[in-house]
């Protein structure tokens, strides 16, 4: 019985030392992120539609958008609702471009700057602005969101 009880542990031991190399989550990879964010900055004038799909892959549950002048939006329904006013009042693009972009597994921080025209290519707002992305079921997505304006007045 001391033999088969040694012999279990034995193998039990020798199992556990396979689980960290098997157990492994992939590398973090800073430049991966960095692409997935830029490539989610091409498609960030689709929240002025109010798409609600949009705002489901973009931001995460919890979400914080806080614009310059009111209380931070909470809730998918309001964030939709702030972003889809304006989409629906005057056509216009925007141009966003990471300037700064770190952080690890958990959390990624982004810094940069960003650019509205009007239909006619007229820049009538511009300004910085910092996203907090955090990973949720599987995806980057923004959890905060924070920018203000270069723009007087």
């Amino acid at each position: 019985m001391k033999t088969q009880v040694t012999k279990m542990l034995m193998v039990l031991l020798f199992l556990s030392t396979l689980c960290p190399y098997s157990c492994r989550q992939p590398a973090f990879d800073l430049e991966a992120v960095k692409q997935y964010i830029g490539e989610a900055n091409k498609r960030y004038g689709e929240r002025t539609k109010g798409i609600p799909a949009f705002f489901a892959a973009a931001y995460t549950r919890d979400a914080w958008v806080m614009p310059a002048g009111v209380p931070k939006i909470t809730g998918m329904d309001n964030i939709i609702a702030y972003f889809k006013a304006p989409g629906d009042a005057v056509p216009y693009s925007v141009t966003v471009r990471a300037e700064e972009v770190f952080g690890h597994e958990d959390n990624v921080i982004e810094t940069g700057v960003y650019e509205l025209t009007d239909a006619g290519g007229k820049c009538f707002e511009k300004g910085k602005f910092v996203v907090i992305w955090r990973k949720e079921d599987g995806l980057w997505k923004i959890h905060r969101e924070i920018w203000t304006s270069d723009l007087t007045g």
